[in-house]
């Protein structure tokens, strides 16, 4: 099993998104970052919720 993370509310100081590939042919695992906007998502946030200033904080530091 490999869980190499989600989108949003990192903990590890990378605000990227994380994902794998698993190649069932050579049995590796490679492990991705990928940029996505977080602006858009802090603003969706905000139309949609009241008091989200530490949520939107987690998001852009990755922590």
């Amino acid at each position: 099993m490999i869980n190499p993370g989600s989108v949003g509310q990192p903990r590890n100081g990378d605000p990227r998104a994380s994902c794998a590939v698993f190649d069932i042919e050579c049995k590796k695992a490679e492990f991705l970052r990928l940029d996505y906007d977080i602006s858009a998502v802090c603003t969706k946030i905000i139309d949609r919720m009241l008091h989200v200033q530490e949520l939107i904080a987690i998001l852009r530091r990755g922590y």
